[in-house]
């Protein structure tokens, strides 16, 4: 949220350092990843992971410029990308049914759009509610994927109730 404000305001220098700050989160969840599913895992996902950030930052430039084709096109890539994704976490994971990991970031790509939307549109209080619906997304996401990796490595959770 904090990059794609930047972005829409043409605040380069902040948009620049918010941009390595979230590749800063997508290479820690791609090691977390790796340490749940093998170091392969977690080099395949940081690339796939960062492949939808490129994507949700051509839809801002549309936003940012007011193309509705490049926006068009990034809706259209965001909505295929999500199928693919949706193919990455069952491939390791067996417990992770495809069509739930699409549909779950699916979602996390809509709400990523509505903020991005609303801070075009100027209505901060309305976009700091839609990036609190978007992070509480996020537990959708990590709670099934929690309790699939719970299930398939049962011995390094003990202690987790099921």
């Amino acid at each position: 949220a904090a990059a794609t404000n930047a972005a829409l305001g043409g605040r380069k220098a902040e948009f620049e350092a918010d941009a390595a700050a979230l590749d800063g989160n997508s290479v820690d969840v791609a090691r977390a990843i790796g340490s749940v599913y093998g170091a392969d895992a977690g080099k395949a996902f940081l690339p796939l992971w960062r492949k939808h950030i490129g994507m949700v930052l051509d839809y801002t430039v549309g936003v940012a410029t007011k193309d509705k084709a490049k926006q068009d096109k990034a809706v259209a890539d965001l909505m295929v990308y999500t199928d693919g994704f949706g193919a990455f976490l069952p491939a390791p994971d067996p417990n992770l049914p495809k069509a739930a990991v699409a549909d779950l970031v699916k979602h996390h790509v809509v709400t990523l759009k509505e903020v991005i939307d609303v801070q075009a549109a100027g209505d901060q209080a309305k976009a700091w509610k839609s990036v609190r619906t978007a992070a509480a997304h996020m537990g959708k996401i990590a709670d099934p994927l929690a309790a699939a990796i719970t299930k398939q490595f049962p011995n390094r959770f003990a202690s987790v109730e099921r």
